[in-house]
């Protein structure tokens, strides 16, 4: 049945950030292709983020839980996230009805002197908010210290000169219009990225069939296979997305290659693994097994 039919006008739960906005109207306008006659509308959702400052940065769901909600209490027909935002596993009602064909999952690096990740100035300061970004930032030049540095992409870029370099997701800078600013794009396989990140994911409620319907023609097959990886390694770590873990799936052909990268315990593990498209859960038990000896998880 066509979703004409059932629905003259839907609400959708975005953030108020302006990627939000971007990430959202994206989706909008892949829906209309399907769906010219239905009017989609965006609801603002302000996420609690009011106390991130006091929180871990490991913390969980901050960006997500609210626009969920929205979802839950009826404000809303479906959510648009980052991927890398959703917590390793969401709450039993809702479902991942569609990821997007995955956009760059690269971290870019802005640097005020032109010079990339290994030009940096001996000693010099990067600035983030990443757990896995400074990870890696101290893995790849362990004389460079990291600082905190969060707000939208905007306010980020506002702050770039008070450090040698900030590192932002390329994805989320090629949405805004901020390729400019780029100095380099680090190599996936060397620089791990987080979970999802590239991917914009729709949530709905797991019962809401038709709508869930009308959500699955957006999802791209070969971005679930590896994003579903990814988050399920994270799942079973019990690691949040926004853990010290860079993991990133992607295919080569019929396989699929596997990078992760993450401390745990004081240990370091930093890990490749391949096998065909078809033994992805296999890939999954591999790499657990591997992790969870190297780290005592």
């Amino acid at each position: 049945m066509n979703m004409t039919h059932m629905h003259k006008k839907i609400q959708i739960a975005s953030r108020t950030s302006q990627l939000a906005k971007i990430m959202t109207n994206h989706v909008i306008q892949a829906l209309k292709t399907n769906e010219p006659d239905i009017k989609f509308e965006i609801l603002d959702v302000k996420t609690s983020n009011q106390n991130i400052k006091e929180e871990p940065l490991g913390i969980k769901g901050v960006f997500t839980n609210a626009l969920d909600a929205a979802v839950r209490d009826g404000l809303a027909s479906f959510a648009v996230h980052s991927t890398k935002d959703l917590p390793s596993k969401l709450s039993d009602d809702m479902v991942v009805a569609a990821f997007l064909k995955r956009a760059n999952p690269k971290d870019a690096l802005i640097s005020k002197h032109g010079l990339p990740l290994n030009q940096l100035p001996q000693n010099g300061s990067v600035g983030t908010a990443s757990m896995r970004r400074a990870m890696l930032i101290k893995h790849l030049r362990s004389d460079l210290s990291t600082e905190i540095l969060r707000g939208n992409i905007d306010t980020r870029l506002s702050k770039k000169d008070q450090f040698d370099a900030i590192i932002l997701a390329a994805s989320g800078l090629e949405r805004f219009g901020g390729m400019d600013h780029i100095t380099e794009q680090l190599d996936p396989t060397q620089f791990v990225p987080a979970a999802g990140q590239g991917v914009i994911a729709i949530t709905c409620l797991k019962d809401d069939i038709k709508m869930a319907s009308m959500l699955t023609k957006l999802d791209d097959i070969d971005t679930r296979l590896c994003v579903e990886i990814e988050r399920t390694i994270c799942e079973r770590l019990n690691l949040s997305c926004h853990a010290p873990i860079g993991v990133y799936a992607y295919l080569d052909n019929e396989n699929i290659l596997l990078k992760t990268h993450l401390i745990r315990n004081k240990k370091t593990f930093i890990g490749s693994f391949k096998a065909k498209r078809h033994e992805n859960l296999q890939l999954i038990e591999d790499a657990l097994s591997a992790i969870k000896q190297k780290t005592d998880l």
